[in-house]
């Protein structure tokens, strides 16, 4: 895990315990493993790793699915954007990413001479969320579930929204 998916993960967790209303002293006496409240405030700064094992109780426990916990941390980290595999989006059979599916087709037709790897930046992200009835970080979470995802974008993320061919 890098710092920075590991501060993101923080960010996470913090926000869930706050929406709870607990302080950190409350959440490690409703942990089911014997925990020091630093330990809470350093996972939370994202200056201490958590394994996976306690992840997922601290996430039960705040009453947070891991996975949600883990796409809206990896969706804080991708400031420039995401790579997609258009070939692949556009083969899914996921309900959900119908519309993803179906953006995925156009763009093959329309570039077919071109590399059918995009890189999405956050304003494509949000739309092609909307259109799936659902938020960006549900959207990446769900694109990552599909194995869709490349890789983080490598910068050639276009502005305003608009994909941008990868090389």
């Amino acid at each position: 895990m890098t710092e920075t998916l590991r501060g993101a993960l923080g960010v996470e967790l913090r926000r869930a315990r706050e929406r709870n209303g607990w302080t950190r002293g409350v959440l490690s006496s409703r942990l089911p493993f014997d925990v020091a409240v630093p330990t809470i405030g350093a996972w939370e700064q994202g200056t201490r790793g958590i394994s996976a094992e306690r992840l997922v109780q601290v996430c039960d426990t705040l009453g947070n699915p891991v996975e949600d916990v883990i796409a809206r941390a990896r969706a804080r980290v991708v400031p420039r954007g995401i790579a997609l595999d258009l070939t692949a989006a556009a083969q899914t059979n996921r309900p959900r990413l119908h519309p993803v599916r179906a953006w995925a087709r156009c763009w093959i037709l329309e570039h077919p001479d071109k590399p059918a790897v995009v890189a999405l930046d956050r304003a494509a992200v949000s739309w092609l969320a909307r259109l799936c009835a659902t938020n960006p970080a549900g959207l990446v979470h769900g694109l990552a579930q599909a194995a869709l995802l490349v890789g983080p974008s490598d910068g050639n993320a276009a502005p305003s929204g608009r994909a941008k061919r990868t090389h």
